[in-house]
């Protein structure tokens, strides 16, 4: 968060106008520990500095010497609070939010951190009050904004969520979390012009984003636009070629789509296959897909057999009803030799 940030620049600035002479910031905090006692502003300057390079277990002693000199300061505790959590001690970090905020129920980072740490934890109804506390204080912040709309998601309230995450995209238009929880949302609305929009927003300024294309490509496909939708699916391919959601939506459009132009039976049946593969056989919706490929290239008797072995799963996992309806169709194909 912000506030943290220009902690760490007030620490080092402040420290370089008292001695301009020492350009690295160990030693001028070494040199600052060997004339002063119970310095705790530089203890915990010396923690940030690790933390900056992501060194929290050297940063961790640094906060606690800080701590034992003087135990009220927040941002020292604080600090230890996230190096703890980053190091995979979540309840000392969160003993550690929570004294912060006793310390100082006002200060936003303490605040935005213990909410965090309640989210982690699907304690969503604490964790949106925290962040709502923080944004008192700090209004202007986006990821704060963020964290209340995924809160609130998960409380179920969309139209709060939504209201977050689009102050959030206001405050940061670049912010590709936001932004992608906005488009998520709203196509769960199903506004799914704007969802596209937001969507693409994401792929466009990072194309790597490959979750964010799945959902674009899903969104595409509810309006119509499979061409667009295979595009996105096609890419995420490209990229991370055993990526299961890109890999089962292709094989169906290859294989049965009604637009003839998008059709394409040997790719979908090597999809299907792959996707298969990648799952043991052993799901029953990837295996109808499978039979749907191995039909649409002309081979029905291998199409009602795999149709069989998805209902074999189905009976196995006491799903009758889902069962009875693959039975049927591989009847169909055996029959009839079609789908």
């Amino acid at each position: 968060p912000a506030g943290i940030g220009v902690c760490i620049a007030a620490l080092v600035a402040m420290a370089y106008v008292q001695a301009g002479h020492w350009k690295d910031s160990f030693t001028l905090y070494a040199h600052t520990l060997s004339v002063t006692d119970d310095n705790y502003f530089v203890h915990t300057g010396v923690g940030l500095a690790h933390a900056r390079h992501d060194a929290f277990e050297r940063a961790i002693p640094a906060f606690e010497q800080a701590l034992a000199i003087r135990p009220d300061f927040v941002l020292a505790r604080t600090s230890l609070g996230k190096a703890l959590w980053l190091t995979g001690n979540e309840d000392g970090a969160v003993a550690h939010f929570r004294r912060a905020v006793e310390l100082d129920p006002t200060n936003p980072v303490a605040l935005y951190h213990l909410g965090v740490a309640e989210a982690a934890r699907r304690r969503y109804e604490q964790a949106a009050a925290l962040f709502e506390a923080a944004l008192k204080r700090a209004p202007h912040d986006p990821v704060v904004w963020h964290q209340l709309g995924v809160a609130r998601k998960y409380l179920r309230q969309p139209e709060a969520a939504l209201d977050a995450q689009r102050r959030a995209v206001e405050l940061a238009p670049r912010y590709a979390e936001a932004l992608t929880e906005l488009g998520l949302l709203l196509a769960q609305r199903g506004d799914l012009e704007q969802a596209e929009r937001y969507l693409r927003r994401v792929v466009q300024q990072a194309p790597d984003d490959l979750l964010t294309r799945q959902n674009l490509a899903l969104v595409l496909l509810r309006l119509g636009r499979a061409a667009e939708a295979v595009e996105q699916d096609e890419a995420v391919l490209a990229a991370a070629p055993q990526t299961l959601g890109s890999l089962g939506r292709l094989s169906q459009i290859y294989a049965s789509h009604p637009d003839p132009a998008l059709r394409n039976p040997s790719r979908a049946l090597a999809l299907a296959r792959r996707t298969c593969e990648l799952t043991d056989h052993a799901s029953p919706p990837l295996l109808a897909a499978l039979a749907g490929a191995q039909a649409a290239t002309g081979d029905p008797a291998s199409a009602a057999a795999t149709l069989h072995r998805a209902a074999a799963l189905c009976e196995q996992a006491g799903q009758m009803q889902q069962a009875q309806v693959y039975r049927q169709a591989a009847a169909a194909y055996e029959q009839r030799g079609e789908p």
